[in-house]
């Protein structure tokens, strides 16, 4: 099964403002709509849908973009003289983090929401990636796959007292 993901509400004093506000520094543009929300398409797939809301409590997106529009998009946090910052926890410090050679900037959009523009994510610690296929636990097939002699590490690795050395 694929699952992928389409839209995510946004909730918002004013949807269109909000709308506005987040693709101008994203440099993308608004959706023209009648609907409830105010879209944003970010990609072909999924689209920023901003709603209206009385009250609502701040969250934090995070989104990974190439290093040109990362750097399109702090000019324009710095040209419009957001507060921004290089993790959650310290919005305003007015840096960019560089953690594991990637780059990041943090910062609120007009509703109290944390945006998160980031290039890559700690690709100096990243050596590899591993892709298992392995049964889990309790699920269907579990009992019918622990009998094939194929899977000798699971009962290794479940062997108590078992010498480390």
């Amino acid at each position: 099964m694929a699952i992928e993901l389409n839209h995510t509400i946004v909730p918002a004093r004013d949807k269109v403002a909000a709308a506005k506000f987040f693709a101008r520094i994203s440099g993308l543009r608004p959706e023209a709509t009648e609907s409830h929300c105010a879209p944003v398409r970010e990609n072909e797939s999924h689209t920023m849908d901003f709603g209206n809301r009385a009250r609502f409590e701040s969250h934090q997106y995070a989104f990974k973009v190439s290093e040109e529009d990362f750097n399109a998009i702090f000019g324009r946090v710095e040209a419009e003289g957001i507060p921004c910052g290089s993790g959650s926890y310290s919005l305003e410090d007015r840096k960019v983090n560089h953690r594991g050679g990637g780059r990041g900037v943090y910062f609120r959009d007009p509703n109290g929401h944390v945006l998160f523009a980031f290039v890559r994510l700690y690709p100096t610690a990243t050596r590899g990636v591993m892709i298992l296929d392995v049964p889990l636990l309790g699920l269907e097939p579990w009992e019918e796959d622990k009998a094939k002699s194929m899977l000798w590490h699971f009962a290794f690795h479940q062997t108590p007292s078992l010498p480390e050395k």
